[in-house]
């Protein structure tokens, strides 16, 4: 049966239909074609969004599990603590703020050695946080292994995941790259932009790869790339100098992409003069050291490495080492007490035994050893690499000192590449050499090769004047070996440069952070000496000093100190007596906060909330004390523990307490945590918003002018200025290298003001580790 038949009817008004829209796109081609043209990219976009985007953050966090330290036996999420950072710039227009916080004044920010502002707790932040409600370009410094790169990695992965509460944040792209990596030569490569491409090229997916080059460039276009950029710490001042031109055309193509750049202290170039801010990273505190050593055992008996009983009896050792060790440091500290080589935690032994446990034979020692000495040379004198020995190969064994790259073999830690080259470093020019340098891998190399043995010791000594040379390598002394003879020497010079009133107080409290590398029993009479001092500031330094002393400390010298008339040193007391945390201790603080004068018990407040069990624990009890003075006191201790917790409990202190006096400070307190933290770094503002400087304008008849440098009156105010004014104005110019300010500065360093000398000393160190502009 024949079930087809023509329909006319249909076939005509098909036929009509079809004319018609035919018709429809011809007439409006013109039209159709510009409307496809503009919703492709629409369609490309969503597309990226979607499922590639997606794949590309994926990709960066598997990279970034994986590029650590022990990343071949663990995930990088299985040992993270958090980073840390600290601002090294001030609060630019100096007002006071409604809460202070003990530590702004009692503990000193060393500038390359924040080991008593990470220690005692002063206010810091992790990177997510400052890229997303401070400035945008961020410079990350601190020495090698105290976990730059892992904190790049840490940011990267957090960015990628979302994970993080700054809805800011949520729509951008993290891109990490190593500069190692990257085209510097812009007659090779003159885009900056696909250098960085090509530099990442290896990290990706083959699907990821492919496009990775629109997937940036639309992210850069569209204000929403975050550029991580490491290893400028491990290359010459040159290179760092090429870095910083390059990203300069970079950032006039796309100036808003943030950017966060792991370098050295000690050469910055031009970046602050970029609005680059400077942070430095934290070392441990006692808290962050006790997560990572019980993550480090739960991680090792998952892995079925050891036995929880091993892991307890390990655990327990470890609690006795000392905390000034960097996160590479405790890293290698529990990974020989772990592999059954028990080091003692001292920097040099550990770094020792590291390469002892390669078991290297005596020719391949010292075929690496010049290898590596020879290419550190080669950077310095700009002439051409040597070609790696044969011997080499024999540190990718474990990958633990050395790892395969995309760019083919590197140290895992420049920490590793110094020490070796240190074997052949043994010419007294040569070290002068290195020392002279401003590379941090050339200085490392050489401060190992002096303290090594006793004839670099005294080198040291000779080389230009000595409390020069031993400031600048102050954070090294702790890879002094333990069996040194000139150990007692450098600990007597170091008293000397102390005790000396007419140095300035940055400078000395950048020495005793230096001393507490050395142990206990070596610090512990001038530490005593120091608390007894005549000088509040050396009063105050030796209780933060003492704060630090491992063992069973005796607490009879902080206990004097509870009573001095200085806040500083009773502050600082407060501050040691937490940290040391034995039970006398700690009933000594809680007596301060019960019984001290007001000062007092407000000072204790804050010391106890370092403490993230015992101390909390007092607060919250004593938020609710029948005396409204201590109720008071423990609202300023509560502002310092910033948990989620807190802000309920002021709240509801703020509506339940009986004294107008406890409840006015609790909403003051809920007030300000709902402001923009005061804290995080802003971009350096221009002249003519700062308060201070148009309060000195005003007194002198003056003006400043909107969008003008008005540097003559910043000058002026440097010159003339009351010292407020002359403080205000020294921090300012900070990272700032002025070309007329710096004879200013230097008449200051004469000043009888001791916290204008201290300030300028600062001032000018900071100036010795930018670019000097051209003129």
């Amino acid at each position: 049966m024949n079930l087809w038949r023509f329909d006319l009817r249909s076939f005509l008004l098909g036929v009509l239909t079809s004319s018609f829209i035919f018709y429809l796109l011809y007439r409006f081609r013109g039209t159709l074609s510009s409307f496809w043209q503009s919703f492709q990219p629409t369609l490309q976009n969503l597309f990226l969004r979607t499922n590639l985007e997606l794949q590309y953050r994926k990709d960066i966090i598997r990279f970034c599990q994986k590029e650590h330290l022990l990343g071949k036996a663990f995930a990088l999420d299985q040992l993270l603590i958090p980073a840390r950072v600290l601002s090294l710039l001030p609060n630019w227009n100096h007002e006071e703020l409604p809460y202070e916080d003990i530590t702004a004044q009692t503990v000193p920010l060393i500038y390359d050695d924040p080991l008593l502002a990470s220690v005692y707790r002063k206010k810091s932040y992790t990177l997510p946080e400052m890229i997303a409600h401070g400035a945008p370009r961020l410079i990350l410094v601190g020495g090698y292994g105290l976990g730059k790169t892992t904190a790049l990695l840490e940011t990267a992965q957090k960015i990628a995941r979302i994970d993080h509460p700054h809805q800011n944040l949520y729509s951008f792209l993290p891109f990490y790259t190593h500069v190692h990596s990257l085209s510097l030569d812009k007659e090779k490569q003159p885009d900056f932009l696909n250098s960085m491409i090509d530099s990442a090229r290896g990290i990706f997916s083959p699907a990821v790869r492919r496009s990775l080059a629109g997937i940036v460039q639309k992210a850069a276009r569209e204000k929403r790339l975050i550029l991580l950029l490491d290893g400028c710490d491990e290359i010459t001042p040159q290179k760092v100098d090429q870095l910083s031109d390059a990203l300069k055309g970079f950032l006039n193509q796309y100036p808003e992409v943030k950017i966060i750049i792991a370098a050295s202290p000690h050469y910055l170039s031009d970046f602050v003069a970029m609005d680059f801010v400077p942070l430095s990273l934290c070392f441990w505190d006692k808290n962050e050291t006790r997560k990572f050593i019980e993550k480090w055992a739960v991680a090792w008996q998952e892995a079925n490495l050891a036995s929880v009983q091993e892991t307890n009896l390990w655990t327990a050792w470890v609690k006795q080492a000392p905390p000034t060790l960097t996160p590479l440091e405790w890293t290698l500290y529990l990974l020989l007490l772990y592999l059954k080589i028990p080091t003692p935690p001292h920097s040099f032994n550990l770094l020792e035994n590291c390469i002892k446990a390669l078991q290297l034979d005596p020719t391949s020692e010292t075929e690496i050893s010049v290898y590596t000495y020879q290419t550190i040379k080669s950077h310095l004198e700009n002439v051409p690499q040597p070609s790696p020995p044969q011997s080499l190969q024999k540190l990718l064994s474990e990958e633990l000192i050395l790892q395969p790259s995309l760019q083919g073999n590197r140290f895992t830690n420049p920490m590793f590449l110094a020490l070796f080259a240190s074997l052949a470093l043994q010419d007294k020019t040569e070290i002068s050499l290195f020392l002279d340098s401003k590379w941090d891998l050339a200085i490392q190399a050489a401060s190992l090769a002096c303290l090594r043995s006793e004839k670099g010791l005294s080198l040291i000594e000779t080389h230009e004047r000595f409390s020069s040379r031993l400031t600048e390598i102050a954070p090294w002394l702790a890879y002094i070996p333990p069996s040194s003879a000139e150990k007692k020497a450098i600990i007597k010079r170091l008293a000397n440069l102390i005790l000396n009133n007419q140095e300035p107080q940055y400078q000395r409290a950048r020495l005793t952070s230096a001393l507490l590398r050395f142990s206990s029993e070596e610090r512990i009479q001038l530490m005593k000496y120091l608390l007894q001092s005549k000088e509040a500031f050396l009063r105050q330094l030796g209780a933060l000093g003492y704060g630090l002393l491992t063992g069973d400390t005796e607490i009879e010298p902080l206990l004097k100190l509870l009573e001095d008339s200085h806040p500083q040193c009773f502050q600082a007391a407060c501050l040691a007596l937490v940290n040391i945390a034995t039970s006398p201790a700690q009933d000594a603080v809680l007596s301060a906060l019960l019984h001290g004068h007001d000062q007092l018990c407000e000072a204790a407040a804050q010391a106890l909330a370092n403490d993230s069990i015992f101390g909390q624990a007092i607060l919250k009890e004593a938020i609710h004390h029948e005396n409204p003075r201590i109720r008071k006191a423990c609202i300023s201790g509560l502002l310092r523990v910033g948990n989620s917790w807190v802000k309920e409990l002021l709240h509801q202190i703020a509506i339940e307490d009986k004294d107008w006096l406890v409840k006015d400070a609790a909403a003051n307190a809920i007030a300000f945590l709902e402001t923009p933290d005061p804290h995080i770094p802003q971009k350096r503002p221009q002249t003519a918003s700062l308060a201070w400087l148009i309060r000195f304008a005003a007194q002198k008849g003056m003006g400043l002018a909107a969008g003008k440098s008005n540097y003559d009156i910043l000058l002026l105010a440097l010159e003339e200025g009351d010292p407020d004014t002359q403080l205000a104005a020294l921090d300012y110019l900070r990272f700032y290298p002025l070309e007329f300010a710096t004879p200013l500065i230097e008449n200051l360093l004469s000043s009888p003001n001791p916290e204008l000398r201290s300030a300028a000393h600062q001032t000018l160190w900071s100036f010795s580790v930018c670019r000097i502009p051209t003129p």
